[in-house]
């Protein structure tokens, strides 16, 4: 009889851990972190904190999806004492949450808890071992489970290693990779030197070339001119492109030659920087790419400061020698030109560019073509487009079930009858 009860005892219990774990994962009811720290000592268990906000999105993804997991609940609760932290505040919050400010503050300043959720690991005498950000498919999230617990691949303990000098240089890229995901971008790209300068930038252009992952991590991690990522990216640009895509190599370069040549210049400039002299001393060094370079970084500024004269100039300059590539923002720029300014010759650029990149499906993009065209004197042409763009935005509004705005057909209406469908500056 007694063998019969201790196996019901046994069945019992394998029942009640059944159920627990088809629960999901089991939060701790406490939040006072010196009690969590006592009860990972005496139970000689990993802790496992996910720092949230209540108003974080993916952190209530985790909620609805992940933490529910079977498989994650079997993992969480047979290795880690797990607890929420609640890293804002809110009106809402209860007693037990507030209960918990000290502690969530504590967690947030001392490990710098940036981004939610963050996931902290600790060990059972309570050091941090290793950490994650974001959102994490149930799969992901086990695979950092699991790897808060193994100390070749616990964060903290791989940068205890990296910084005593005792990673290769290829591990030194897999952890240039994780610090960087973990929002520690100058670590990263430390760490991702090493890697470049002992390892990619050691193999034969055969080798180097052999692997779309080596430049794409390249393309990542150079942030320099004097990198020898720009230099390469720079000398063999056709055949980096033929593996990244069309023009990648100079939208890095062009990237690079702007924050490490040209914003120094300018902001070393009193006043009203001669974007002449910059463009003429960044041609001289980097050729082409210097030119689009200036005149990139001059077009944003001016931009930036709502001096549509100025940017009228400098769009015209940019679009003008830009070419085929790193051509961003197409419809806004081209619509406050619209509204801000009358020079018929940048008017005219910029229905040019709109008419060679718009999204022929976007109502809004094809709308700042029609009014483009019409105040440059094409009316024809103008109302035929805004025509489409009043199909397109009916067509769009019946997709959402809701009734189409007024404001295209009142621009068409505008146009038919010779009214100005531009702000009076």
């Amino acid at each position: 009889m007694l063998n019969i009860a201790k196996k019901l005892l046994s069945v019992l219990f394998l029942l009640l851990q059944l159920e627990s774990y088809a629960q999901g994962v089991k939060f701790e009811n406490g939040s006072d972190w010196k009690q969590i720290l006592a009860k990972a000592r005496s139970e000689n268990k990993y802790v496992f904190v996910d720092c949230y906000a209540t108003w974080c999105g993916p952190c209530k993804a985790m909620d609805r999806d992940v933490y529910p997991d079977e498989a994650v609940g079997r993992n969480v609760n047979d290795k880690f004492i797990a607890v929420k932290m609640q890293m804002d505040t809110s009106d809402k919050d209860d007693q037990a949450i507030k209960n918990g400010y000290a502690s969530s503050h504590f967690l947030m300043a001392e490990y710098k808890v940036l981004a939610f959720p963050t996931f902290l690991f600790f060990s059972p005498d309570g050091t941090l071992v290793h950490r994650g950000v974001g959102y994490k498919k149930s799969e992901d999230f086990l695979d950092m489970s699991d790897a808060a617990l193994n100390p070749d691949k616990q964060f903290y303990s791989v940068l205890n290693r990296y910084k005593s000098g005792k990673l290769t240089p290829k591990e030194c890229g897999d952890f240039a990779n994780a610090a960087t995901h973990l929002g520690e971008k100058q670590l990263g790209t430390e760490a991702a030197h090493v890697y470049m300068d002992k390892y990619l930038f050691t193999l034969k252009d055969k080798e180097l070339f052999a692997s779309k992952d080596n430049l794409d991590f390249i393309e990542t991690y150079a942030n320099s001119t004097t990198d020898k990522g720009f230099k390469l990216f720079w000398k063999d640009s056709a055949k980096i492109n033929s593996l990244l895509g069309a023009n990648v190599a100079q939208k890095k370069c062009i990237m690079l030659i702007v924050t490490s040549d040209v914003i120094p210049l300018v902001e070393k400039t009193k006043g009203t920087p001669d974007w002449t002299a910059i463009e003429k001393q960044e041609t001289k060094k980097y050729g082409n790419l210097g030119k689009i370079a200036t005149l990139q970084e001059r077009l944003i500024r001016t931009y930036n400061l709502k001096d549509w004269e100025a940017f009228g100039v400098a769009y015209k300059a940019y679009y003008e020698n830009v070419g085929e590539f790193n051509v961003f923002y197409v419809n806004g720029f081209a619509w406050d030109l619209f509204e801000h300014t009358n020079d018929q010759s940048v008017l005219l650029v910029a229905m040019k560019v709109m008419a060679r990149y718009k999204n022929k499906e976007n109502p809004e993009e094809v709308d700042t073509y029609a009014n483009l065209l019409y105040k440059t004197g094409q009316k024809d042409q103008a109302i035929e487009w805004e025509q489409k763009a009043v199909e397109l935005d009916k067509q769009r509004a019946a997709a959402r079930h809701k009734e189409q705005g007024p404001e295209y057909p009142q621009t068409l209406e505008k146009m038919k009858t010779g009214q100005p469908t531009w702000p009076n500056n």
